[in-house]
């Protein structure tokens, strides 16, 4: 089981961004109002603003060596679909029932500059909605 952690990236004055720290786990979580430590299962629910899911790796796929792949999201940023199940101030527990749109794919040890064309057999993209229902149970790093 891989261990996540949530850690704050951003503090406003009524609102915060987390991070889930976990390569190669990328995701980000908004709440506005702030959510605090000492804050309700109910006040982080009606506080959570949208989930970003960065990088998710794909179960039970292990990619070729130098390849990255990962699945995609529609949006960059999305609420519908996420339920937040879990607050205690110390961890926090979500579940995500959407859909990817893509498998994206690329060669790491190609470097192509900016706004140029990657070369043939570098990159790929597979669109096909692929079922996402995922769950999270994170432990929350407070620092400010």
């Amino acid at each position: 089981m891989r261990h996540l952690r949530l850690c704050l990236l951003f503090k406003g004055k009524n609102l915060r961004f987390f991070k889930v720290d976990g390569s190669p786990w990328a995701m980000n979580i908004g709440f506005d109002p702030a959510l605090e430590p000492t804050s309700t299962l109910v006040e982080a629910q009606q506080r959570f603003q949208w989930i970003a899911l960065d990088s998710i790796p794909l179960q039970g796929y292990q990619a070729p060596e130098a390849w990255e792949v990962r699945p995609q999201m529609r949006t960059s940023s999305f609420k519908e679909g996420v339920s937040i199940t879990g607050y205690t101030g110390h961890m926090i527990s979500f579940r995500v029932k959407s859909s990817f749109f893509a498998i994206y794919g690329r060669n790491k040890r190609v470097h192509v500059p900016a706004c140029a064309p990657s070369p043939e057999g570098t990159y790929f993209q597979i669109q096909r909605d692929i079922p996402l229902d995922l769950t999270c149970e994170i432990p929350i790093k407070w620092e400010d």
